[in-house]
């Protein structure tokens, strides 16, 4: 039997986000043939009861990434190939932890969360940046995206905001926090092809910052025009997100 052009695929959430939240893009993937898993990280958690009881404030990424792995390990040991490991946001970290582990065939970093090793906006500016998208107190509470201004243009549409749920403040402070090393700042080169997509409109992390990711891990980089942060729920920008990434899965399109 021969085999599929392309790999299964592995899409990963970011913050406040579900596995319904990348429903376009996993459409789009679909739509080119692909196997596609979108879980939702924690799903037991991110609801109100968690948020209420504290027991979504106390999880971290290392936990997400543990939950992470094992759907990749799932679809590896159930297809028989590693996944295209996607991660939008928040998401990115950990797809970029799995491919430098080795556990992807190729990786998609799509509007991404920086590694430490990335420099970007001090961390008391990201505090303040992030005090504007989750309210006082973020980094030890549930937390809900709620974005105001100067973010409001940037916030998910009305049909995406309906996949959003409550998420882990100490997650989210872990991602901004500066720790050098460990599993969500790998050492390059990667193992595997990279590409790296920006939204040209994008605030929350913009495009110099995610050129600055590209070429520390050898990436490709993609911008979109007009898109912003919540690219993957625009049907148009999604078939652009999949053409880019599928590209580097090719023998003709491998980027290293």
């Amino acid at each position: 039997m021969p085999e599929a052009r392309f790999p299964p695929v592995l899409l990963l959430h970011g913050v406040c986000s579900t596995g319904e939240t990348m429903g376009v893009l996993v459409e789009a993937f679909r739509a080119r043939g692909c196997i596609v898993r979108a879980p939702t990280l924690a799903r037991p958690l991110r609801t109100d009861v968690g948020a209420l009881d504290g027991g979504l404030a106390r999880l971290g990424l290392r936990s997400l990434l543990a939950e992470a792995r094992r759907h990749a390990e799932a679809v590896t040991e159930g297809l028989g190939r590693k996944p295209l490991v996607v991660g939008h946001s928040n998401g990115a970290l950990l797809a970029l932890a799995i491919a430098a582990l080795g556990e992807a065939e190729a990786v998609g970093l799509v509007a991404p969360a920086p590694p430490a090793s990335v420099p970007g906006a001090p961390l008391w500016l990201r505090k303040m940046i992030f005090t504007r998208v989750f309210g006082t107190g973020w980094g030890t509470r549930a937390i809900r995206f709620r974005p105001r201004w100067p973010f409001v243009s940037d916030a998910p549409g009305p049909e995406l905001s309906k996949t959003l749920c409550p998420d882990s403040g100490p997650a989210m402070l872990e991602v901004i926090s500066p720790v050098h090393g460990g599993p969500f700042d790998p050492a390059p080169p990667l193992p595997c092809p990279a590409v790296v997509v920006a939204g040209s409109r994008d605030r929350l992390i913009p495009a110099p910052l995610t050129r600055s990711l590209a070429r520390r891990f050898g990436a490709a980089h993609h911008t979109i025009d007009g898109a912003g942060h919540w690219l993957i729920g625009d049907e148009a920008h999604a078939h652009a997100i999949c053409s880019a990434l599928l590209h580097s899965c090719t023998p003709k399109g491998m980027t290293r």
